[in-house]
């Protein structure tokens, strides 16, 4: 196996917090937490202090993406797309 410096393969895992259904209201919260780290910002600076080296190494712009298909992701998941533009 080699890194190759043209293509990227891209394979559809979102990451999902279940909470007990007996506590809606977390779940709520939760939702609204991520909604504003996501707007304010904190989201992207986060992953840009941990994985900003690596995505500038990625070289996305010239590399030719191939989005695979998760047969195991359940239909409400389905819409959720890489955002590769803004690495």
């Amino acid at each position: 196996m080699i890194i190759d410096q043209n293509i990227l393969i891209f394979y559809p895992f979102p990451l999902v917090f279940y909470v007990n259904p007996n506590f809606p209201e977390m779940a709520e919260r939760i939702e609204q937490g991520l909604q504003s780290i996501g707007a304010s910002g904190k989201l992207d600076a986060i992953f840009d202090a941990h994985y900003g080296e690596i995505t500038e190494q990625l070289n996305l712009d010239s590399r030719r993406i191939f989005e695979l298909d998760n047969p195991l992701i359940p239909d409400a998941f389905r819409h959720l797309a890489p955002n590769l533009e803004n690495l």
